[in-house]
């Protein structure tokens, strides 16, 4: 088929793979997505739709399998050699059951935070327009390259959502959001989008259980836990111990208490089998954003969906074409954005007339989302 590409900014270009859509444009998108005809939109996220609120993604440059530091974290000789071969073993059940530390010591601040972040989205969820605390200068967006190099900054408490997030709300205002698949476990779509339309891909920080018996177990009580038995290795926490030890979960007494995050070898939750049976087949458009399409089966939601799907995937490479996306033959309706899911979602809600939807989220985001909403209300104030 015709390959059409045009440039969408600095950052950001656009190439679509078949012409079923009037041209290969971002307002082409936004031409459907108002007409009428496309009443059911999915979303299927990953880590580069948190990367502007300061989150480093897991695989791009700088990310958390990038920079992993085996030789910090609390493990045998064998297992860190296993961390340094392959840097997602750090979060796999192989060594998960034999050794609970290096999870806990990796995501101790995301823990920390994740777990206040939700509390406070919770009381604010009704009023889009309340503002939430206003990030110290030491939150993850100003963290330091020796913080983030082990794949995770300090002070969480100053995490908030993106662009990239508030879209994903602004379908839901306007009734047009089908699903969340997000395979995020930071809990920023929490605080914009609604609990019973997110289906938690690969778990949740937000929600604390036994790995052995699956017990649930009071989040307070973990933090405090976490907080007094995993140590810092951001050193950024005085009062953090010297050394860790395991937290035995109170049911079953085993060191098995974690986040409700999916560990690699684990199996996904049931929820996502049954949403994706029940979901996929009447979606109008399908949104695949900052995701490398590697991690499987969640990388099925991209092909699995009906043929008459168009699909527009949002990240800083093109991925996807091992999963049937931008055939050669033109038989499928999807579009490439390439560039930060901030700039491309926000040239998108331009392009849709949602700018001034998106100021009544702009308290809830994070800084460089919030500039970034300044920049564009100046730049349209500029033409008129």
């Amino acid at each position: 088929s015709l390959s059409l590409s045009l440039s969408l900014s600095k950052h950001a270009t656009i190439t679509m793979a078949s012409c079923r859509l009037t041209d290969s444009s971002l307002a082409a998108v936004a031409e459907f997505i108002r007409s009428g005809r496309c009443r059911s939109i999915g979303f299927l996220t990953g880590a580069g739709v948190s990367v502007a609120a300061g989150i480093p993604d897991f695989r791009s440059p700088g990310g958390m399998y990038d920079t992993l530091k085996p030789e910090l974290l609390t493990a045998t000789e064998e297992q860190k050699l296993m961390m340094t071969h392959n840097p997602t073993a750090v979060v796999s059940w192989g060594i998960f059951r034999n050794n609970q530390l290096p999870y806990l010591e990796l995501r101790r601040p995301f823990i920390l935070g994740v777990l206040e972040n939700i509390g406070k989205a919770q009381q604010s969820m009704s009023n889009p327009e309340t503002p939430t605390e206003t990030p110290t200068e030491t939150t993850t967006e100003t963290a330091t390259a020796e913080t983030t190099s082990a794949g995770a900054a300090t002070a969480t408490s100053g995490w908030r959502p993106t662009i990239a997030h508030a879209f994903v709300r602004l379908c839901h205002d306007k009734g047009l959001l089908r699903r969340l698949f997000s395979q995020n476990i930071d809990g920023l779509d929490y605080q914009l989008v609604p609990a019973e339309v997110v289906v938690p891909v690969h778990g949740s920080l937000g929600r604390v259980e036994c790995e052995f018996c699956s017990a649930e177990c009071d989040t307070t009580w973990f933090a405090e836990q976490v907080r007094a038995n995993v140590r810092d290795i951001y050193g950024q926490d005085p009062t953090a111990p010297a050394m860790s030890t395991p937290i035995p979960c109170p049911s079953c007494e085993r060191p098995g208490v974690k986040p409700a995050t999916v560990l690699y070898g684990r199996l996904l939750p049931s929820k996502f089998f049954e949403c994706k049976e029940t979901d996929l087949p009447g979606l109008d458009l399908l949104i695949v954003a900052g995701t490398s399409l590697t991690v499987g089966p969640a990388n099925t939601i991209a092909s699995d969906v009906g043929s008459g799907t168009a699909r527009l995937v949002v990240n800083r490479e093109r991925v996807g074409q091992s999963l049937g996306l931008f055939r050669s033959d033109g038989a499928s309706d999807d579009v490439f954005a390439g560039g930060d899911c901030d700039d491309v979602f926000l040239q998108l809600i331009v392009h849709l007339g949602w700018l001034d939807d998106l100021v009544t989220l702009k308290p809830k985001l994070c800084t460089a989302s919030q500039r970034a909403i300044d920049d564009a209300v100046a730049a349209q104030a500029g033409k008129q």
